[in-house]
């Protein structure tokens, strides 16, 4: 039998002959498109060609003070409403990681991590590739503002720079901010 969604057991109970037994809590198998093992001494990268694009995600040594599985999940959209500002682009993802068998929300890693998102012209009908942004969910709301990113529109690829980065949910967005300006009267 192969898994093809979240698998999760409420308890378990085992009883053998002598009267010797084991029962645990609720366990979740958790199905992921990709993963990579971090190290804290050596830099991985994590490569998944999906659905809706190729991702890469490179994280140097250093980022991670255990053993960790970085585990990666594309999302058909986000699962959260975008801002006002920001338009969806086809592309939405999780990052999630997993020390000792335990899944570890919003791990924050200790350096900077690249995210590279090719995306399809389809998935750009309408949009204008020079406002391309990776915006991620830092439980609270969307941001864009700690990632520096690079757009190749020729080649349909976006690269991002994220410092010490919560793991979570990310989005590539076209994104219009407005900047006003005081007008000053003499």
């Amino acid at each position: 039998m192969t898994a093809t969604a979240t698998v999760t057991n409420a308890t378990y109970s085992v009883l053998a002959d002598g009267g010797y037994g084991a029962s645990g809590g609720a366990s979740s198998t958790q199905i992921v498109d990709a993963q990579a093992s971090l190290s804290p001494l050596l830099a991985a990268t994590l490569t998944h060609l999906g659905n809706w694009g190729s991702t890469e995600i490179t994280v140097p040594g250093g980022s991670v003070f255990e053993e960790t599985v970085l585990a990666y999940t594309e999302l058909v959209s986000p699962t959260r409403a975008l801002p006002s500002v920001a338009r969806f682009a086809g592309r939405a993802f999780r990052l999630d990681s997993v020390q000792g068998n335990q899944l570890v929300p919003g791990l924050a890693l200790a350096e900077a991590i690249t995210i590279t998102l090719g995306y399809s012209e389809a998935g750009m009908a309408g949009l204008d590739e020079s406002y391309l942004m990776l915006l991620y969910w830092d439980g609270n709301q969307w941001l864009t503002s700690p990632a520096a990113c690079d757009r190749d529109v020729v080649n349909n690829i976006l690269t991002c720079t994220f410092p010490t980065p919560v793991l979570g949910e990310f989005a590539l967005a076209e994104t219009h901010y407005r900047l006003y300006l005081a007008a000053v009267n003499r």
